[in-house]
């Protein structure tokens, strides 16, 4: 009698991302309200004890789907690029909404579920949310220094108000594209850099 084959072992890494992306699954088709974690632990075909040892609750793995969504949508600060003229600004505009695009649109159940999917309301992915928020405009308001300092802004523009119209004017079209579940990330960033930067350049 041939004993059967043992599945092999996971490291604990991948057993934390397959139990992760089966909560994401669970919470996207069902709701953040209707989820219950029997409903995650059936998903990913493991016991109660496996989810608990990884995560505290499914609030907890919802805040986890959703701190690693936008530290991939965050580019670092040494990126910025020289702004030196008005294609630069653009150019620059159009790398910064690339990254966020891009990164959050290569997995569109997790961009679903954080930015259209009730995440915000549930206080531990609010707190990732919020604080991604305000390092995104402090990266846009640094571009916008550089490009106020080059000469680039047109006289009046409010630099905070710039950063508010570029990131929210991103952030819809984030919402719109996770919930439509199409788009195509080089060809928006380039739309919206294009109209930001008409905007605030002389």
């Amino acid at each position: 009698m041939v004993a059967a084959r043992r599945a092999p072992r996971l490291h604990p890494h991948e057993r934390r991302a397959r139990l992760l992306a089966a909560a994401v699954r669970v919470l996207v088709r069902r709701g953040v309200a209707r989820t219950q974690v029997s409903d995650i632990v059936r998903e990913a075909g493991v016991s109660r004890g496996t989810f608990y040892k990884q995560f505290d609750s499914k609030r907890h793995a919802l805040g986890v789907a959703a701190r690693e969504l936008l530290d991939r949508m965050l580019p670092a600060l040494p990126r910025l690029a020289a702004v030196t003229t008005r294609a630069e600004l653009e150019g620059a505009l159009a790398a910064l909404h690339a990254h966020v695009l891009s990164a959050a649109l290569a997995d569109r159940d997790v961009a679903r579920l954080v930015l259209v999917g009730g995440a915000g309301n549930e206080p531990e992915a609010a707190r990732f949310i919020a604080a991604h928020e305000e390092a995104w405009r402090r990266l846009v308001g640094k571009l916008l220094s550089r490009a106020r300092a080059a000469k680039l802004l047109r006289d009046g523009v409010d630099a905070a108000l710039a950063t508010s119209m570029i990131v929210g004017g991103v952030q819809h079209v984030l919402r719109a594209t996770a919930r439509a579940g199409t788009g195509d990330s080089a060809t928006l960033a380039a739309a919206l850099a294009r109209l930001h930067a008409d905007a605030i350049s002389g």
